[in-house]
């Protein structure tokens, strides 16, 4: 259900074997939710990452943006504090590069949710990549 889910908004999670994070891509849908992984103790945006934020910002660009929500979310490995506190700094992080992309400041509002609403449920506790994630979403004529 939740690959389902994800494709509605055009956007899908392939897992990478042996890798620390899941890797993602785009289809061939319009969409206006895009999701950015991040390692789970990490701000640090990879090359891949940093791709999928310059694909929201054109999206943005070209949509006419009112306004770009940005979303960190973590696994369940921490509690509930650290775990918000986290998923705010990877939303600033990301927050960051849609600014220095081009998108103006007073658009793009930033957040984090902690451990709510995983992709992938797990026990309080547990390490699972695919949850440590910051989605953006673009809010633009259409939409």
């Amino acid at each position: 259900m939740l690959v389902r889910r994800a494709a509605v908004f055009g956007v899908a999670m392939l897992p990478v074997m042996g890798a620390a994070q899941a890797e993602p891509y785009a289809t061939s849908q319009p969409s206006n939710k895009f999701l950015v992984f991040l390692g789970c103790d990490s701000t640090e945006l990879s090359p891949k990452a940093r791709e999928v934020v310059v694909q929201a910002v054109a999206r943005a660009k070209r949509w006419g943006t009112k306004r770009v929500l940005v979303t960190g979310f973590t696994d369940a490995l921490r509690s509930d504090d650290i775990s918000k506190e986290l998923s705010e700094r990877m939303a600033k992080s990301v927050h960051a590069e849609i600014v220095k992309a081009g998108i103006p400041t007073k658009i793009v509002y930033f957040g984090g949710a902690g451990k709510a609403a995983p992709l992938k449920q797990t026990a309080d506790g547990v390490r699972e990549p695919i949850n440590c994630r910051v989605e953006i979403v673009v809010e633009g004529l259409f939409n």
